[in-house]
């Protein structure tokens, strides 16, 4: 009788894993920040910027480290906004 050993098959690297996956997520957060910086004082803007998390949210669904990051990108988003309008007293009732 021939007897047939298989080779175990190679676990992939929690290193790797680690890796792909957070840089998927640094990448997709980073590119999101630079097509929304510097936020824009109009409607149009922001309807972009919530389909912009709506779209990374649906990507990384379930992540907890993507959630995170995306909506500290979004409070310094919002914060610069803040910064903005307050520093144009003419744009603040048409922002609102």
């Amino acid at each position: 009788m021939i007897e047939i050993k298989r080779r175990p098959q190679a676990a992939s690297s929690p290193r790797k894993t680690f890796a792909g996956a957070y840089h998927a997520i640094y990448r997709a957060i980073a590119e999101y920040h630079e097509q929304h910086y510097p936020p824009r004082l109009t409607d149009e803007y922001w309807q972009s910027a919530i389909e912009g998390i709506k779209a990374i949210s649906i990507r990384f669904e379930g992540e907890a480290y993507a959630k995170a990051l995306i909506h500290a990108v979004f409070a310094e988003l919002e914060a610069e906004y803040k910064r903005v309008r307050d520093a144009e007293p003419g744009e603040q009732q048409a922002a609102v």
